[in-house]
């Protein structure tokens, strides 16, 4: 057997569907405020993130101009040994 469908309208089908509104509206809004309260810990670790990589970028820097200026100072080291050992037999 087929159901019955009929053309009415009434109070029960119309609270239904006023239910259904409302209830797909705070659904709507709850998503809404989910997503922006993710993208904004999105944008804030996007923030962290680069100041990691700019204080990263920032102690390589560092560390390279440290390991030049012990370079330079074992060049240095190496020079005054070797006038250290030329003047010693003069003595």
């Amino acid at each position: 057997m087929m159901p019955d469908f009929r053309k009415s309208l009434n109070l029960s089908t119309v609270v239904a569907l006023a239910t259904l509104a409302m209830a797909l509206a705070g659904g709507w809004t709850a998503l809404q405020t989910s997503i922006t309260g993710v993208e904004a810990k999105v944008a804030d670790h996007d923030r962290r993130i680069g100041e990691i990589e700019t204080d990263g970028r920032a102690g390589r820097a560092d560390t390279t101009r440290v390991l030049q200026d012990i370079a330079e100072i074992k060049t240095d080291l190496r020079y005054l040994r070797q006038a250290m050992e030329r003047e010693e037999p003069r003595k």
